[in-house]
């Protein structure tokens, strides 16, 4: 149903999946995950984006969004041909005259400027234009509970929840994520843990580092299974202690533990130096 890389997805034609009404569906889950708060999927592409909200036949792609690798190599050679009898030379070598026939874009080419009008409405349709009906069908069911009347309402905003921009977790998002669950103030425990918190900041300032082998994102991944930024409703995690032996080995443990169902990071309590 879709095709590309991990992140940017088109929609692919597909007759069976059309027929059954899984693009409608795939919509619905789309639509699901972000109104109740889940991780929203983004993994679109900003041009299978920007066709979602304009309209496939309003929306151009680049040879660099054909996910065939063959095709994709033939129409870059003949977008780069210097001149007419290059350019035909190519179409023939690469018998790429009957996807234009397929197309509805094949035309007699008497310039350079030919070339390019050839190639582009060739990839418009390749990559858009051919899935316009599987479009159309995920669209419908993106309308679940108002989501696709937000997309166009506010398409910008709406870009961040479906395709995927590089987010930095700074250190001040971490530690907006989390609360701590601690004892009575004042007791023994209570001491050790103000030390373990001592020892968990920094911590975190050294995995904000580049060169650090535990990244904050992937501590957040442990402790809620959330690589990214949180999603859109946010994200409420916890600390505790491992004050309590081990209910199988009856030892307190050496190594946090997590519960990514109640997104808790359990930090033990036995180490007395940041080392």
């Amino acid at each position: 149903m879709f095709v590309g890389g991990a992140f940017a997805k088109f929609l692919s034609l597909n007759a069976r999946c059309l027929e059954d009404g899984e693009y409608y569906l795939a919509g619905q889950i789309f639509a699901l995950s972000f109104v109740h708060g889940g991780p929203t999927l983004k993994c679109l592409s900003d041009v299978c984006y920007n066709g979602i909200v304009k309209g496939v036949q309003n929306v151009n792609a680049s040879v660099n969004d054909v996910c065939d690798y063959d095709l994709r190599i033939s129409l870059e050679k003949l977008l780069n041909a210097s001149n007419v009898q290059e350019a035909e030379d190519i179409i023939n070598d690469a018998k790429i005259d009957l996807l234009f026939d397929m197309a509805g874009t094949f035309q007699v080419i008497k310039t350079t400027s030919d070339i390019e009008n050839l190639v582009q409405k060739t990839v418009n349709w390749y990559v858009l234009g051919r899935a316009q009906a599987a479009y159309e069908s995920f669209k419908e069911g993106l309308h679940t509970l108002g989501v696709m009347d937000s997309i166009l309402q506010y398409p910008q905003v709406m870009r961040e929840a479906f395709c995927f921009k590089t987010d930095t977790l700074t250190l001040t998002d971490f530690d907006d994520m989390f609360s701590v669950a601690r004892v009575c103030e004042g007791s023994n425990r209570g001491e050790v843990e103000n030390l373990v918190l001592s020892h968990w900041q920094d911590s975190m300032q050294d995995c904000k580092e580049e060169s650090a082998e535990i990244t904050l994102s992937g501590i957040l991944f442990f402790v809620s299974g959330c690589k990214n930024l949180p999603p859109p409703l946010g994200l409420s995690c916890h600390i505790s202690f491992l004050h309590e032996p081990d209910e199988k080995s009856g030892i307190l443990s050496r190594f946090p533990k997590a519960s990514t169902c109640s997104c808790t990071v359990y930090l033990p309590v036995i180490h007395k130096t940041y080392e």
